[in-house]
């Protein structure tokens, strides 16, 4: 396998470059991320008030499409990068790897999860030993692996892979 060397400065100049070619298009799938989630986000906030929910359904139906939208954007990104063409349609037509990146979502962030749990049950049991070994968790190994597998959604999206195939992915890499 062989070893690609990262250098900022170019990562940088390639990225304003792809930026400068398709500026338009990506500010104006931005315009159109900003009207869905404001269309949607007044309707669920109607329904949500209008069956007295509390928020909750507005909470589920916020991350849920803010999920989706977040994939759109991904999959624009990674096409860009690889010169692919790209079109509006990108945003939305992603649907089938959802729950797949719903998935790897929830894995990605159960890694600072649950120690940032285990600290709050430490504090809020007044157990200050629990509270530091969570806050340990956090710092040392939550850190570390969260960097580290930090890309696999991109993975699921970019390869259509199982989460749990792009975990052990990203196991190799490092």
């Amino acid at each position: 396998m062989a070893v690609h060397k990262f250098n900022i400065k170019d990562s940088f100049l390639e990225g304003f470059k792809i930026f400068k070619k398709n500026w338009k298009f990506i500010l104006l799938s931005l315009l159109l991320v900003f009207v869905v989630r404001m269309v949607l986000g007044g309707i669920v906030d109607g329904i949500d008030n209008s069956i007295n929910a509390g928020g909750g359904i507005e909470v589920i139906v916020n991350w849920v499409v803010d999920s989706f939208m977040t994939m759109g954007a991904i999959i624009i990104s990674l096409r860009l990068i690889d010169g692919k063409k790209v079109e509006y349609a990108d945003l939305f037509k992603h649907y089938p790897l959802f729950l797949k990146y719903l998935l790897g979502s929830v894995l990605v962030s159960m890694i600072m999860l649950i120690p940032l749990v285990i600290t709050t049950l430490g504090a809020n049991l007044g157990l200050p030993i629990l509270s530091f070994i969570g806050f340990v968790a956090i710092i040392f190994p939550g850190i570390y692996l969260s960097l580290k597998y930090q890309f696999t959604t991109y993975l699921i999206l970019d390869h259509g892979m199982h989460p749990i195939d792009a975990f052990r992915s990203e196991e190799r890499r490092v």
